[in-house]
Protein backbone atom coordinates (compact mmCIF):
# COMPACT_ATOMS: atom_id res chain seq x y z
CA UNK A 1 0.00 0.00 0.00
CA UNK A 2 3.01 2.30 -0.95
CA UNK A 3 1.15 4.26 -3.80
CA UNK A 4 -2.01 6.42 -3.97
CA UNK A 5 -3.37 4.11 -7.01
CA UNK A 6 -3.16 0.65 -4.71
CA UNK A 7 -4.92 2.44 -1.64
CA UNK A 8 -7.48 4.24 -4.17
CA UNK A 9 -8.26 0.48 -5.72
CA UNK A 10 -8.57 -0.70 -1.79
CA UNK A 11 -10.71 1.71 -1.01
CA UNK A 12 -12.67 1.14 -4.25
CA UNK A 13 -13.04 -3.36 -3.19
CA UNK A 14 -13.95 -2.00 0.25
CA UNK A 15 -16.69 0.52 -0.48
CA UNK A 16 -14.61 3.40 0.85
CA UNK A 17 -16.37 6.67 -0.75
CA UNK A 18 -13.49 9.56 -1.21
CA UNK A 19 -13.13 12.24 -3.19
CA UNK A 20 -11.20 11.77 -6.14
CA UNK A 21 -8.16 14.34 -5.01
CA UNK A 22 -7.87 13.01 -1.65
CA UNK A 23 -4.00 12.85 -0.19
CA UNK A 24 -2.74 9.42 0.64
CA UNK A 25 -2.26 9.96 4.11
CA UNK A 26 -6.55 11.26 4.61
CA UNK A 27 -7.29 7.89 2.36
CA UNK A 28 -4.85 5.79 4.81
CA UNK A 29 -7.06 7.41 7.23
CA UNK A 30 -10.37 5.99 5.84
CA UNK A 31 -8.99 2.47 5.25
CA UNK A 32 -7.97 2.18 8.73
CA UNK A 33 -11.64 3.80 10.05
CA UNK A 34 -12.94 1.32 7.71
CA UNK A 35 -11.35 -2.21 9.21
CA UNK A 36 -11.60 -0.40 12.83
CA UNK A 37 -15.25 -0.38 12.47
CA UNK A 38 -15.33 -4.03 10.85
CA UNK A 39 -13.71 -5.77 14.02
CA UNK A 40 -15.96 -3.07 16.61
CA UNK A 41 -19.32 -4.15 15.30
CA UNK A 42 -20.48 -5.81 18.38
CA UNK A 43 -22.83 -5.36 20.93
CA UNK A 44 -22.43 -1.60 21.46
CA UNK A 45 -23.49 -0.81 17.52
CA UNK A 46 -25.86 -2.92 17.84
CA UNK A 47 -27.69 -1.32 20.91
CA UNK A 48 -26.57 2.32 18.83
CA UNK A 49 -28.73 0.83 15.79
CA UNK A 50 -31.62 -0.31 17.78
CA UNK A 51 -32.02 2.70 19.35
CA UNK A 52 -32.20 4.83 16.07
CA UNK A 53 -34.81 2.05 14.70
CA UNK A 54 -36.54 3.11 17.96
CA UNK A 55 -36.87 6.34 17.07
CA UNK A 56 -37.27 6.32 13.45
CA UNK A 57 -40.77 4.92 13.36
CA UNK A 58 -41.98 7.51 15.60
CA UNK A 59 -40.65 10.30 13.81
CA UNK A 60 -42.21 8.58 10.46
CA UNK A 61 -46.06 8.22 12.16
CA UNK A 62 -45.87 11.64 13.16
CA UNK A 63 -45.18 12.92 9.81
CA UNK A 64 -47.95 10.49 8.49
CA UNK A 65 -51.41 12.56 6.90
CA UNK A 66 -54.34 11.16 8.02
CA UNK A 67 -57.94 12.45 5.90
CA UNK A 68 -58.18 13.22 2.54
CA UNK A 69 -56.86 16.00 0.94
CA UNK A 70 -59.75 18.08 -0.68
CA UNK A 71 -58.53 18.78 -3.96
CA UNK A 72 -57.88 15.11 -4.69
CA UNK A 73 -61.39 14.43 -3.33
CA UNK A 74 -63.54 16.76 -5.47
CA UNK A 75 -60.63 15.60 -8.99
CA UNK A 76 -62.06 12.07 -8.20
CA UNK A 77 -65.74 13.42 -7.93
CA UNK A 78 -65.52 15.74 -11.52
CA UNK A 79 -63.41 12.59 -13.30
CA UNK A 80 -66.63 9.73 -11.63
CA UNK A 81 -69.29 12.17 -12.94
CA UNK A 82 -67.53 12.58 -16.06
CA UNK A 83 -67.79 9.45 -16.50
CA UNK A 84 -71.33 8.39 -16.05
CA UNK A 85 -73.18 7.20 -18.92
CA UNK A 86 -75.62 9.48 -20.40
CA UNK A 87 -78.48 8.68 -23.12
CA UNK A 88 -78.72 11.94 -25.42
CA UNK A 89 -81.59 12.65 -27.82
CA UNK A 90 -80.78 14.71 -30.76
CA UNK A 91 -83.75 16.59 -32.02
CA UNK A 92 -83.88 18.49 -35.28
CA UNK A 93 -86.23 22.14 -33.76
CA UNK A 94 -85.69 24.03 -37.39
CA UNK A 95 -89.20 23.96 -38.35
CA UNK A 96 -88.00 25.62 -41.99
CA UNK A 97 -88.64 23.14 -44.38
CA UNK A 98 -84.78 21.63 -44.79
CA UNK A 99 -84.07 19.15 -47.72
CA UNK A 100 -80.32 19.21 -47.55
CA UNK A 101 -78.95 19.03 -43.86
CA UNK A 102 -79.97 15.06 -43.15
CA UNK A 103 -77.03 14.73 -40.81
CA UNK A 104 -75.44 16.20 -37.73
CA UNK A 105 -72.27 15.83 -36.22
CA UNK A 106 -71.56 15.12 -32.14
CA UNK A 107 -68.41 15.77 -30.55
CA UNK A 108 -67.97 13.36 -27.88
CA UNK A 109 -65.44 14.56 -25.44
CA UNK A 110 -64.86 15.89 -21.89
CA UNK A 111 -61.42 17.02 -19.82
CA UNK A 112 -60.84 13.30 -19.57
CA UNK A 113 -61.29 11.07 -22.65
CA UNK A 114 -61.90 11.89 -26.26
CA UNK A 115 -64.25 9.50 -28.32
CA UNK A 116 -63.85 11.34 -31.82
CA UNK A 117 -66.67 12.93 -33.24
CA UNK A 118 -69.38 11.20 -35.09
CA UNK A 119 -71.88 11.56 -37.98
CA UNK A 120 -75.63 10.94 -36.59
CA UNK A 121 -78.46 10.94 -39.61
CA UNK A 122 -81.22 13.06 -38.40
CA UNK A 123 -85.08 11.60 -38.30
CA UNK A 124 -86.62 12.43 -41.83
Amino acid sequence: MSTLEEMKKEADDLGVTYAKNVSANKLQEKIEEFYEAQETSGPAVAAAVAEKEKAAPEAKTAKTVKGVDPKVAKRVAREKAARETRVVTIIDNDQRVNNQTTTCTVNCSNEYFDLGTAVFPLNE
